[in-house]
């Protein structure tokens, strides 16, 4: 009698939790933001119009 066990290859893929993905889509956007806002500030009217805004 041969008793079969199901034992873990190295190429399956254990399934990532929906935690990590929503963690990793979220850092993901929050350094597009951050990356897309600090572009901004190199345009020229960017950097006047906070400057009118102190003065």
């Amino acid at each position: 009698m041969t008793i079969r066990t199901n034992t873990p290859s190295l190429l399956d893929n254990p399934p990532i939790p929906v935690q990590a993905k929503l963690t990793a889509a979220w850092t993901s956007f929050m350094f597009f933001y951050i990356y897309v806002d600090y572009l901004h500030l190199y345009k020229g009217a960017a950097v006047h119009w906070q400057a009118s805004l102190i003065h």
